[in-house]
């Protein structure tokens, strides 16, 4: 092996080794931010998230994290310049577009956000239970709301524990005027044991 080639390998090496390493703190920084937004400190968690990225650029986890922790913080905005670079890293990331949509949601702009829970649905339906609940809440706030139910049955289906959806399309039987089926999944949602659910049932004397 010449000289020339032998450098080469060498310097590869060193190169792969210190790449190697940095992607093992920046997944360091990954966790320490993952315990922090688990303990609800969000901006401690961000900060961590950041130098993770400072560390690799390209490190999803962290990106989607921080994006999230943006979204709990109202920072809608930064949120998406995060998930968005983490579709451009990863277009079939189905929870980049889960997250996405929530931040959608959350902005208003409801037909985005349909559009990515639907996406999400497709790519991953380990996340369909949560999209499809998703979905239905931007449908419900564009009045479409047999679609709305259509989505929260459908979240019921895959989670049956969801005391959210079935809320949720209690209101929207409520709203096209099929109200025995709204109070049953009422009913429904304080034997899941919603407390502010069971309360408003006692008020007005209902069992469940």
């Amino acid at each position: 092996m010449n000289r020339i080639v032998t450098i080469f390998i060498c310097t590869f090496l060193l190169f792969a080794t210190a790449l190697a390493a940095q992607e093992h703190v920046s997944n360091q920084w990954v966790d320490e931010g993952y315990a922090l937004f688990n303990a609800k400190k969000y901006k401690e968690a961000i900060v961590s998230f950041t130098k993770a990225i400072y560390m690799d650029a390209e490190n999803e986890d962290a990106l989607l994290f921080r994006g999230v922790a943006y979204i709990v913080l109202g920072n809608y905005q930064q949120a998406l310049k995060d998930i968005n670079k983490v579709l451009e890293l990863n277009p079939e990331n189905g929870i980049a577009y889960k997250d996405r949509a929530i931040a959608y949601w959350s902005m208003g702009d409801y037909q985005k956000a349909i559009k990515d829970s639907t996406r999400a649905i497709e790519i991953d339906p380990e996340l369909a239970a949560e999209a499809y609940y998703n979905r239905g809440l931007s449908y419900s706030q564009l009045g479409e709301y047999k679609q709305a139910i259509k989505d929260f049955t459908k979240a019921i289906e895959l989670n049956p524990k969801n005391t959210n959806a079935y809320y949720n399309r209690g209101v929207m039987y409520n709203k096209v005027g099929e109200k025995e089926k709204g109070w049953e999944d009422m009913k429904m949602c304080a034997r899941l044991g919603d407390k502010n659910v069971q309360e408003l049932l006692k008020s007005g004397a209902i069992e469940w």
